[in-house]
């Protein structure tokens, strides 16, 4: 059973909890956390260390301030941020998930991205695995909890829950 009504993604039905989510769409790519620092980029991976493949689009985001840090998904050689952590030295990690989505939204379109994260409409539910091999599933994000790094493939957080088809 989905801890949501598709169409309703923000009532949830855990345990009778009333608690808003934030509902994306789940990439099937590999996390990875674009830092902007020094007028130089660096691509990590979730456990810390530098990622492995080429990024194609890596240099568009020298077009941001230093000091900024966005979260997301490297498919078919191109990053796709989902949340802002850190946009300017300015710290978002302890705003609202809607807050970070927001703010990568409007850096992707900036850039000329592509915003591949707002909240999925019922057809998206409906259609399930025949979304594979783009879209694996979605994410659930708690609204209010602060940013959460994730350093393990099977990590479990308070914040968020991911549902795969």
């Amino acid at each position: 059973m989905r801890p949501w009504t598709p169409g309703e993604p923000c009532t949830p039905k855990l345990a009778g909890i009333k608690t808003s989510f934030l509902v994306q769409p789940k990439l099937n790519g590999a996390r990875a956390v674009m830092v902007v620092r020094n007028g130089s980029v660096l691509d990590v991976n979730r456990h810390g260390g530098e990622y492995g493949f080429q990024v194609h689009n890596r240099d568009d985001f020298l077009r941001l301030p230093d000091e900024t840090i966005l979260d997301g998904i490297v498919f078919k050689g191109l990053f796709y941020p989902f949340e802002a952590i850190v946009v300017g030295g300015v710290s978002l990690a302890d705003s609202c998930v809607t807050v970070r989505a927001g703010e990568a939204k409007r850096i992707a379109l900036t850039l000329g991205h592509e915003w591949l994260f707002d909240e999925p409409l019922p057809q998206f539910y409906a259609t399930g695995k025949d979304n594979l091999p783009m879209w694996e599933g979605v994410v659930a994000k708690v609204k209010g909890q602060p940013y959460q790094p994730v350093k393990k493939a099977h990590w479990v957080s308070t914040g968020w829950m991911r549902f795969k088809w």
